[in-house]
């Protein structure tokens, strides 16, 4: 995921004419970690600027890193690399949501963990193959 990131922040920073800082691990685990924290103060709908600009939302937002940095960071977040997409001409995949999902969790097999995805990779059949290998899937529709 890193790598990935990384990559992608240069070639943006390239297209624009900037310079890309590479993600290291604990930037990447602070960013998470505040969009977990959006996301358990129920603040979805607000933006990113207000949650680190505002007086009224929590400090730790703009303790752990900057608002650009964090824009940055979401606008260039990268699963894969760009050579896994398809090319001009080439068959469409079926099934990506559900490919890419199962890709991701193969390394926890029979770990008994749960996942969870968001409508475009919840699926009955990847629910059906996640339990064969001992995971459990909240997902919405």
């Amino acid at each position: 995921m890193i790598k990935c990131t990384d990559l992608e922040g240069q070639r943006d920073a390239t297209v624009k004419g900037k310079e890309w800082k590479n993600v290291d691990k604990n930037e990447l685990m602070a960013f998470i970690g505040l969009t977990l924290l959006a996301g358990s103060e129920k603040n979805w709908d607000v933006s990113v600027r207000e949650l680190f600009g505002s007086h009224l939302h929590n400090p730790m937002y703009k303790a752990t890193m900057s608002v650009r940095r964090f824009e940055d960071v979401c606008h260039v977040l990268r699963f894969d690399d760009k050579r896994t997409w398809r090319q001009p001409g080439e068959e469409v995949q079926k099934n990506l949501g559900e490919n890419n999902v199962k890709m991701l969790c193969s390394r926890f097999r029979n770990t008994g963990r749960n996942i969870t995805t968001g409508n475009f990779f919840t699926s009955v059949p990847l629910a059906q193959h996640l339990l064969e290998k001992d995971h459990t899937i909240v997902g919405t529709l």
